[in-house]
């Protein structure tokens, strides 16, 4: 999928505004934007994916078709920072997106879509719980976050689940995985079944990347299930 771009300077177009500041605007207008936050500058940009080489004080609206955005970002002293971000519709505000808080996954309710990905003979789905299940020798399930999830600030990941034999791998990558592969491990773990499916991976050198929960190969005469409750940056 292509990256779309859409940058500004204060004003996003007709009717649209965008304002930054810790304390709510004083006079606001139809369809502003407010973003929460000291230290953001004029410049701001609605994106699929983080831009490359922003100045200071850039804001970043990670956005998809379905929303004006998901998440909000500052770039501060190298790094994104998130903020809440709220729109002045019908007379009061209403929030956009509010400060990342670390959760990626809690049983059903999630920081962002996720992505499955199967190959021979595995079943996967996404609520109430992340599960994969393969029941052939060969066969693999992939979940993944469908962006690529902000890490800076953050230093592991935890995964809460539970396995019915077999190994599974927790990673972060650089790239979305494709065809039943992994590819461009930044950073990953095995979670076994004597851990029961349950761990932490050090994400500390990480400013950002896919988090992807793999499950298999299976085996000819196993079932492997795993089935995963929460995901969560602290």
């Amino acid at each position: 999928m292509g990256q779309c771009f859409l940058y500004g300077n204060g004003s996003a177009g007709t009717g649209l505004t965008i304002v930054s500041g810790l304390t709510e605007p004083v006079k606001p207008k139809e369809n502003m934007i407010w973003v929460k936050s000291d230290k953001a500058g004029k410049k701001y940009v609605f994106a699929e994916v983080f831009p490359e080489a922003p100045a200071d004080g850039t804001i970043v609206f990670l956005s998809k078709a379905k929303s004006i955005a998901y998440s909000t970002y500052v770039f501060t002293s190298g790094a994104w920072e998130s903020v809440e971000a709220s729109m002045y519709v019908g007379g009061k505000w209403v929030t956009v997106s509010t400060a990342f808080d670390g959760v990626l996954y809690d049983a059903g309710s999630r920081y962002d879509e996720w992505n499955a990905d199967a190959s021979v003979s595995a079943q996967i789905s996404r609520s109430p719980t992340l599960s994969a299940i393969t029941r052939a020798e060969g066969g693999v399930g992939i979940l993944y976050t469908e962006n690529k999830v902000p890490i800076d600030g953050f230093t592991t990941l935890h995964i809460n689940g539970n396995t019915g034999g077999g190994g599974y791998k927790a990673y972060v990558t650089s790239e979305p995985p494709a065809a039943g592969k992994v590819s461009g491990v930044l950073a990953s773990k095995t979670l076994s079944y004597n851990s029961g499916g349950s761990g932490e991976l050090d994400v500390s050198a990480i400013s950002d990347g896919y988090v992807v929960l793999y499950c298999g190969p299976g085996g000819s005469s196993f079932t492997y299930n795993f089935n995963v409750s929460k995901v969560w940056l602290t």
